[in-house]
């Protein structure tokens, strides 16, 4: 279904690979679990003005704590395939903003972690990996303030509940207007489909193939439509824990 909805894959791992190079999609976020060498090679070839995009997993990836460890360890991780990529996360994923210090906190180490990042080469750093229905847009200038707009590209994650209640999706709309014109920057949807908050996707909720296609068709023109998305990618193919495996919609 993805060759013809374009949707970017989110990839956990390689064994889908052979499916991926041949239905490319419209690009590649993948994990370190996923960077295989050959398999990357093989699809920037095939693909060359797709999106490669790279995340670096870690036990507790919400935690600012080891920061520069945590980009150190996301340098070493990527750098055997930094020139097949277009963009590269920092090393923090749906982290916490329980307060506005929490907020500026993170906001300080995301402008450490991009200055480290651009000093490695790195040019679209990428920043924020919101969760669904964050942040918080009263605390979003100041995460911009204090750092986050060092960022090439921010990251968001916008997921259906179900076909009834489409949940985070669109939030994206949201975001770019309570941002001001000085610290917009293009937006990559980096995780979407269907989350039905319990750990659910698409075929935990029960949606046929047909429905997510229709659902995701609306979603990607209207994602498309704003010229300041850069890339949707669907969670996810190759799940490494089969507790994921809901979401999976290539094997």
């Amino acid at each position: 279904m993805t060759d013809t909805l374009r949707l970017g894959h989110h990839v956990n791992g390689t064994s889908t690979k052979n499916d991926i190079l041949r239905v490319p999609g419209g690009g590649l976020l993948v994990l370190d679990s996923a960077a295989d060498l050959g398999f990357l090679t093989d699809y920037r070839a095939a693909n060359p003005d797709a999106d490669i995009l790279f995340r670096a997993t870690f036990p507790n990836e919400q935690s600012l704590d080891d920061w520069r460890w945590k980009v150190d360890t996301l340098c070493d991780r990527a750098d055997p395939v930094r020139h097949l990529l277009t963009g590269i996360l920092t090393p923090w994923c749906e982290s916490r903003q329980d307060s506005l210090d929490d907020m500026k906190r993170y906001g300080s180490h995301t402008r450490l972690a991009v200055d480290l990042l651009h000093q490695r080469g790195y040019t679209n750093v990428i920043g924020g990996s919101w969760s669904t229905t964050k942040p918080n847009l009263s605390w979003w200038p100041d995460w911009l303030r204090v750092g986050g707009s060092a960022c090439d590209s921010y990251a968001k994650h916008e997921y259906a509940r179900s076909l009834s209640d489409l949940g985070g999706q669109y939030g994206y709309r949201q975001l770019w207007d309570a941002t001001p014109a000085e610290h917009r920057r293009p937006i990559y949807i980096t995780e979407a489909t269907f989350d039905n908050d319990a750990g659910g996707g698409w075929r935990a909720v029960g949606v046929s193939a047909f429905d997510y296609r229709m659902l995701m068709t609306a979603y990607l023109r209207d994602c498309w439509s704003a010229l300041y998305i850069k890339n949707v990618f669907a969670f996810q193919t190759a799940a490494l824990d089969p507790k994921w495996d809901s979401f999976e919609y290539i094997g």
